[in-house]
């Protein structure tokens, strides 16, 4: 249909009925400003998504990084490794302070008394991205591990178990009792 067509075709409406058609633009204009309004919770979403598929990705490299160093170990054999997080990415956003301190002085009858108030603000850095505007991150913190449980064939050896243990411990930065070693199911 051509615009001019759709124009005359208005003009010719009385005016109640375009009373009508200005309530249905005015309520078509109210409900985009609403579907707008619920695009960023979308982005959220994505958001938890893309952290989700961060730590998976996070673990699995981790997770194979480990079996490959613990075949390695004399004894140890082919392993596999579980591991358990206490919590996701820790990110530290940058952040501007303002401070402001206020000092009054008096003197009454040979006394001298003073007064120091402070205050301060944090304010977040916004950035623009694809997404929208966003907090600046200055650190990204790994997921903390809560446990490891490797499943190998020389988890029967003593000493074989200690010395996975060791490694695992050293390599993650985790303490020996976070580490449980059992032997590979015959």
């Amino acid at each position: 249909m051509n615009i001019n067509k759709c124009l005359s075709t208005i003009k010719s409406l009385n005016k109640s009925s375009k009373n009508k058609y200005m309530i249905i633009i005015g309520l078509i204009g109210i409900l985009l400003i609403f579907i707008s309004t619920i695009s960023p919770q979308k982005s959220n979403k994505n958001q938890e998504t893309n952290e989700i598929t961060d730590i998976n990705t996070y673990s699995i490299a981790l997770k194979n990084e480990l079996e490959d160093t613990i075949s390695k170990i004399d004894g140890a054999g082919k392993s596999e490794v579980f591991l358990t997080f206490e919590r996701g990415y820790e990110y530290i956003y940058a952040k501007t302070d303002k401070k402001t301190a206020d000092k009054k002085e008096s003197t009454k009858s040979n006394e001298h008394t003073a007064d120091e108030k402070s205050s301060g603000e944090e304010e977040y850095i916004i950035v623009k991205t694809d997404e929208g505007e966003e907090p600046l991150i200055v650190t990204k913190i790994e997921p903390k591990i809560k446990g490891v449980v490797v499943v190998c064939k020389g988890g029967e050896n003593e000493i074989v178990v200690n010395k996975i243990t060791q490694a695992v411990s050293i390599s993650l930065g985790i303490s020996e009792s976070k580490i449980c070693v059992v032997p590979k199911s015959k």
